[in-house]
């Protein structure tokens, strides 16, 4: 299964495409003829810069109206999400190659943990830092600094 360069829009992604592609048919529009590459081999690629870029999303405590026990949610947006505006695709491409960076993940890790799941949130590294400076901020602000 090929993409090709007028599948995403992210410029990095684009020239990748152009340079390293092969003149072929896309099979996510068929009107797309240019350089195209197979989900597969761009996923390799894809998935280093997109380590550097997103970690898993945190987890925090939201308390119910009703009741004394928190419940749990994560920052950040699901593998599909996070791939879709990364790359700044559609919604078919987004969901393959999410498929693909999940089933090239290798199944036996030492720490017993992928990257790549369905059940994972991903955010941002540098929203995640900015996110937890801020938090920072205010516990200093309101709690001092404690010496």
């Amino acid at each position: 299964m090929n993409l090709c360069s007028t599948c995403v829009e992210n410029t990095k992604y684009v020239q990748r495409l152009e340079r390293y592609g092969k003149r072929g048919r896309c099979a996510f529009n068929p009107n797309h003829t240019g350089a195209v590459q197979s989900v597969y081999w761009f996923t390799q690629f894809l998935d280093r810069d997109f380590r550097a870029a997103y970690e898993h999303g945190e987890e925090y405590p939201i308390m119910p109206f009703d009741g004394d026990r928190p419940d749990f949610d994560h920052y950040g947006e699901t593998l599909f999400a996070a791939v879709m505006n990364f790359l700044v695709c559609n919604q078919d491409l987004a969901k393959t190659i999410a498929a693909e960076l999940i089933d090239q993940e290798p199944s036996h890790s030492k720490s017993g943990s992928c990257f790549y799941a369905d059940d994972v949130m991903y955010e941002l590294k540098r929203d995640a830092d900015a996110r937890r400076a801020e938090e920072s901020r205010d516990y200093h602000e309101s709690y001092g600094s404690g010496t």
